[in-house]
Order: C-alpha cells, then structure tokens, then sequence
C-alpha cells in the first residue's frame, strides 16, 4: 500500500519551495563563487533562475501542477455523471495547461503578443479574463469544508502570482525579487489546490490496470513522439525556407522544435519521464504489500527517473560537457568526433556499471517484461548514447550539412521517447499481470488517528 500523508506532503513541498528563493535571489553571488572554484562553467544564472524556463524551480513548479491534474484527474474518475465534473474538468484542464506554463513560460510569450497589438489600455483585459476564468473555477465541483476553503486560496494564490507578473510587464521590468514573489505565490497556490485535492480523496484508492491497457498507452505515446518528430523536422524545413524571425517574431514556431530545450516537445519527454516513474512507484508499492525481494531496486529506478525527468527539463547533462572534456583529456582521449559531445564518456560508465548491478534483479523479472525492459533500454541508450556520439561526428566533420545534423539529432530524439513508451509498456503489462491492485491511502488525520479499510 502506497501511504499519502496529506500535510507531509503540502509541507514538504512547501519547504523546498521557498528554499528555491534564496537560490534565486543570490545566484550572481553563487555563480562567481561557482566560477572561481571550479575550472569549468556552470549555467548557474539559469538553473537557479526562478520563473525561468530550464530552471530547477520550473521543474519543480511543473511537478506541483502535474500532481494536482492527477488528484483532479481521480476526482473525476469518482465523479461519475454528477454535476460535479464540468468545474473539475476545467480545473484539471487548467491544471495542465500551468504545468506546460511552468516549462516553457508560454504566458510571457502570449502577453507580449498582446501588448504589441492591442497596447498599454488593452494590455489590461487578460487580468480581467484571469478573472472571470478564476469566477469559473471557483463554481462547484463538490468542494466543501476545508477542501473548498483551500482550493479557493490555491486558485487565488496561482491567479495572484500570474496577475503580478502581468502588472510588474505593464510598469516595470522584472528584478529578481519580482520573479521570485510571482513564482512562490504560484507554487504556493499548486500546493494548496494539491492539498485540498488530497482532503476529497481521503481514505483508499484502488488502482488497476488492465491486460490491455499497456497497449492502448504504448500506441499513444509513439504516436506523440512520431508526431513531435515530424513537427520538428517540418519546422526546420519551414525554418530553412523563411525567415521565421520576420513572421514569427515572438518565437511560437520555435515551440515545435524537439532539439531546443523548453518547447512543447521536451516538455512531452519529461511527462514521460515522470510517468514512468510513477509506475515504478506504484510497482514499489505493489512489491511491498507483497513481501518481494526486490522493493528497494524498484524505488531506486522510481527515483533514478525522477531524476532524469530533472535531467530533461534543465539539461543537467550538459553542465557535465566541461567536466567530461577535463576528463577526456586528461585521459589523452581526443574529444572530437565521437567523443565531442564528452558527457558520454561518464553517463555510459554509469550506465554500465547500473546494468551490472542490476543483472541479478532482471534474472528473478518474468522473461517477457525483462526482454521489454532491455529491448526499451536500447532504445533509448542507442538514441541518447549512439546518435550523441553520431551527432558529435557530424558536427566536427560536417558542420556545414545542417540536413544530416536534423536528421541525426531528430532520430536520436525519436529513439528516446520510443525507449520510454517501451519502457512504459513493460512496467503497465507488469503490473496488470504480476502486482496485486495496488492501494493507495491518503490520510489526513495525525498518525495512529486511523486506519485504512481492510475489507478492499
């Protein structure tokens, strides 16, 4: 059984975010200090920036927004035919939507577009729309007690951070301590609507899946990852063929592209990220109830992808690319060709070294699921690894042929996002067929106050 504690959980995040503010208020100090101390650079200014897409804190934020669309997501599931699922319908649709925002701050980019047509007396409508759609969110749903009292506050709070980002863009440019206030407030209100999501589900939630829906889920996910594929080559066809900077001028074709950081499609690969990792949770949770042997080497990949889902909204790999060619090169390796890209280098030891470890645990995995598991390892190393080390060829010895670097950076996104969908795969097939249903109990009284039902 997976065990929720409803104010654990709120004050925990509550915690780190506002360790994020101090982090963002003094990163030139932490980047000079960062810049004498080591012989390598480090983009300090970015991913300690908060309210900055490929920060620490964006991905945070992102995580807040993406656990309140899934409480509202299970909410809906209960709700059934009531009148209750048009308010949590928006709300869930809206919730997504903030965790996009997180990512790729989309609302700046719309904002501007505004005030450059319609003005500085336009320029005030989208507060007024804010308002009337936070009136909306605010209408039923169920929400009742202290449930209703701090849904109300979160969404006051989000739609309070993003009003004052909006009227710091109409007066005056945004210092440190603005971007900072803007983003806690919105934090703060995620953590208060996953707080008050977490009251109505008190008690047990049983999950299951069944034998097909692995399937069903796979089929999507490749499907998204080839369409984003196709909308990134289309968009450097486009890009080649325009000057997209004359007819796009706040960069929203620029979205599309996979191989740039924060766009839709790199968002899209850390939902993947993050979904995996939540169904090695709930096999975490499954082996547990069951007494298995290998509880701890499930949780240890739940928070190894967690991790990367990090990795992937802030590039924390690149940030290895100095450290690596120090190594490299100490080595006497030359770091050009396959090796340009030297982050490779100790990524691939690791690598290694975590499939050695984890021999044992693949023998005890039914053959089927350990066969899908390596088969979507493979993928995902020969895009992340293999197309990498191609990628660096390309760029040393055919910097000029931008048609083959597409091609191969495209291809090396495309394997990564299948590997996952693989992967996903496996995992939900393991679960349906080898993990008891697996329960989990959100408690919102104080420890030994109650106990779960044992008749489920």
């Amino acid at each position: 059984m997976l065990v929720l504690r409803a104010r654990n959980v709120a004050l925990s995040l509550l915690a780190v975010a506002l360790l994020f503010v101090p982090l963002s208020l003094y990163r030139s100090p932490i980047r000079r200090f960062v810049e004498a101390e080591l012989p390598y650079s480090i983009q300090v200014d970015r991913l300690l920036r908060m309210g900055s897409e490929g920060s620490l804190a964006a991905w945070f934020g992102s995580v807040i927004f993406i656990a309140v669309a899934l409480a509202l997501f299970v909410l809906l599931r209960r709700a059934g035919a009531t009148g209750e699922r048009g308010p949590l319908r928006l709300a869930f649709g809206v919730a997504g939507l903030l965790a996009l925002d997180q990512s790729i701050v989309l609302h700046e980019r719309l904002l501007m577009i505004w005030l450059t047509h319609a003005g500085s007396i336009g320029g005030w409508l989208p507060a007024l729309l804010a308002l009337l759609l936070l009136a909306a969110l605010l209408r039923g749903g169920g929400w009742a007690g202290r449930s209703r009292l701090f849904y109300t506050l979160g969404w006051a709070l989000v739609f309070a951070g993003y009003l004052w980002s909006v009227v710091t863009a109409l007066q005056f440019p945004l210092d440190r301590g603005h971007e900072a206030a803007a983003a806690l407030l919105k934090y703060g209100g995620g953590i208060c609507l996953l707080y008050a999501a977490l009251l109505r589900l008190e008690g047990v939630t049983t999950l299951t899946t069944g034998s097909q829906t692995g399937r069903r889920v796979a089929l999507w996910l490749v499907g998204l990852g080839v369409l984003f594929s196709l909308a990134t080559v289309g968009f450097h066809l486009l890009e080649a063929r325009v000057d997209l900077d004359a007819i796009d001028p706040f960069r929203l074709f620029f979205l599309l592209d996979s191989l740039q950081e924060a766009t839709i499609p790199t968002f899209y690969s850390f939902l993947l990220w993050l979904f995996v990792a939540a169904l090695l949770v709930l096999i975490t949770a499954g082996d547990r109830n069951s007494g298995r042997r290998d509880t701890r080497r499930w949780g240890a990949l739940a928070a190894l992808f967690v991790f990367l889902s990090l990795d992937e909204a802030a590039s924390l790999h690149e940030q290895l690319i100095g450290l690596s060619r120090a190594m490299v090169s100490k080595l006497a390796i030359e770091h050009e060709g396959l090796l340009y890209h030297a982050w490779v280098v100790p990524v691939g030891l690791l690598l290694l070294l975590l499939f050695v470890l984890y021999i044992p645990f693949f023998r005890r995995l039914p053959r089927s699921t350990a066969l899908w598991i390596l088969f979507s390892g493979g993928l995902f190393v020969a895009g992340a690894l293999g197309f990498e080390m191609l990628g660096g060829v390309v760029v040393t010895w055919a910097k000029d042929n931008d048609t083959l670097r597409l091609g191969v950076e495209t291809i090396e996104e495309l394997l990564e996002m299948l590997g996952l969908a693989a992967c996903a795969y496996a995992l939900l097939t393991y679960l349906a067929l080898h993990v008891a249903p697996v329960r989990v109990w959100v408690r919102v009284g104080p420890p030994g106050e109650s106990q779960p039902p044992t008749h489920e």
